[in-house]
């Protein structure tokens, strides 16, 4: 589905992507400066990643996105990304971004590490314990700063926090192709991180 957004014609038409086809990055925050650059602080709070993106695309409030554009210049600026589009050189097309969803394709990812993860690849994971016990779904994630924190959406309307570190939870394939969590917490780590929704 094809959408024309007035505010952002000078970008061309917009399309609905399907679920999982893109990845948010973040919101077009400001403008900066007087050549086209505008600025965002990433969702993954890790900015010197955009420099491995050759093209983002920009959505609108429904989420529909623009075609992929070039990225003809990115720096970091503290936590924040800079950066200017192929095309947009002046601040006024500039001003028209702020607002706008930046996420680039699903297949655009960086290759990860065998011990590295994208969020979205664990969300939706069904997880068990060291015996095959079934503890839930995995619902979220959030960093604490140390490291990641597995939020598991348990049978009982409970949620489960389980630190998302090798030591505790690992990936596993099941019945051949099927991808689950195992958690082997120490003990008294499951207790103690059960909270009613």
């Amino acid at each position: 589905m094809t959408a024309r957004n007035e505010r952002l014609a000078f970008l061309g038409e917009f399309s609905r992507l399907e679920d999982g086809e893109v990845v948010v990055l973040g919101v077009v925050e400001k403008v900066k400066g007087l050549r086209g650059e505008v600025a965002f602080h990433p969702l993954s709070r890790q900015p010197e990643t955009f420099s491995k993106y050759q093209a983002v695309r920009l959505g609108d409030e429904g989420y529909c996105f623009s075609r992929p554009m070039a990225i003809a210049s990115s720096r970091v600026i503290k936590d924040a990304v800079v950066f200017r589009l192929a095309g947009i050189d002046g601040r006024d097309q500039a001003e028209q971004l702020v607002g706008c969803v930046i996420a680039v394709d699903a297949g655009d990812l960086p290759a990860l590490a065998d011990d590295e993860y994208y969020w979205r690849e664990i969300i939706g994971l069904d997880v068990y314990d060291a015996s095959m016990k079934h503890l839930g779904k995995a619902r979220a994630l959030f960093n604490n700063g140390a490291h990641d924190v597995l939020v598991v959406a348990g049978a009982q309307n409970e949620e489960i926090l389980l630190p998302m570190v090798p030591e505790i939870i690992r990936r596993a394939t099941v019945a051949g192709s099927r991808q689950v969590l195992v958690a082997s917490p120490v003990a008294g780590l499951l207790d103690a991180n059960r909270g009613e929704k």
